[in-house]
């Protein structure tokens, strides 16, 4: 995976980060990184004016009960697509990022050369939650909110997939999964909870053996919300 040619992403619907992104890893000693709401034109508008982001994309689902959105990120011959499947409702919550729209499924399709080799779903057990209109939903547990791909020291390369439960900032449980660029699991921690499987190396252990030290500084990052 060394010394490879860089991958310009794609995917049907590319976005700017809407939303400041707070991550910390002790294990991993890095700064917390930031992003900034973005704009873009509207083409399909006959006005011509600014608009976020995300006001632009839910006037393309205004009307549909429920859509899947797909972020990618790649490196050379590989890629990772998210398939993230929404509900056009609301939860009765006070975070505004996973309040609208609501998250129902998410899983990983990994991509080699443009072949499917393996897919994933998030290892993310569903709860029951109450949308504004006062329905009961399952909903998975910690939607995950972006997507990334890392460099190491050693020039190795990983996805990152990052996940929060319900809050953007504080004390909240958070998901971490990293993956080889080949779809193989390297870890899958909770905050709250360790790492999902004994199997897996703790992320002290990734950063010391593959050079990280700017571990949330990634070469590419998508955001898996409108």
């Amino acid at each position: 995976m060394k010394n490879m040619l860089g991958y310009t992403f794609r995917g049907k619907y590319a976005i700017v980060p809407t939303f400041i992104i707070l991550f910390s890893i002790v294990a991993c000693k890095e700064n917390q990184r930031q992003g900034k709401e973005g704009t873009t034109q509207v083409p399909y508008l006959k006005e011509e004016y600014k608009m976020s982001r995300k006001d632009s994309m839910m006037l393309s689902f205004k009307g549909v009960p429920e859509f899947d959105i797909v972020r990618s990120v790649g490196l050379g011959r590989y890629r990772v697509d998210v398939h993230t499947h929404f509900l056009n409702d609301t939860l009765d919550i006070l975070e505004p990022m996973f309040a609208y729209p609501i998250v129902t499924t998410q899983k990983l399709k990994f991509y080699e050369d443009g072949r499917l080799i393996s897919t994933r779903p998030l290892a993310i057990d569903m709860r029951e939650m109450r949308t504004l209109g006062g329905k009961d939903i399952k909903v998975p547990g910690i939607p995950q909110y972006s997507i990334s791909l890392l460099q190491g020291g050693r020039g190795d390369y990983f996805y990152k997939v990052s996940g929060s439960d319900f809050c953007a900032v504080g004390n909240c449980p958070e998901f971490t999964g990293i993956y080889t660029l080949e779809g193989q699991v390297v870890l899958e921690t909770i905050s709250t909870k360790g790492l999902l499987s004994k199997n897996y190396i703790s992320l002290k252990e990734f950063c010391n053996k593959y050079k990280f030290e700017r571990f949330n500084d990634p070469i590419q990052e998508e955001q898996l919300f409108p």
